[in-house]
């Protein structure tokens, strides 16, 4: 059974901004069967009103 890839305020950061290293693991996760997981914490801490909210949302939708 396949673990779990969790991320943090810079690993969802990175995925919303679609860093090409974080968009690689993302893909293998997918690849994999890999689960993706953020705690409702990093949701708070990656908001502010700079935040691309179209990115973002989009980052959050299920596959």
């Amino acid at each position: 059974m396949p673990g779990s890839l969790v991320l943090d305020r810079e690993g969802l950061s990175k995925a919303i901004l679609q860093v090409p290293e974080l968009t690689e693991w993302l893909v293998a996760a997918e690849e994999e069967d890999v689960r993706v997981v953020v705690s409702a914490a990093t949701l708070v801490e990656v908001s502010h009103p700079r935040l691309n909210r179209a990115r973002y949302d989009w980052t959050l939708s299920p596959g």
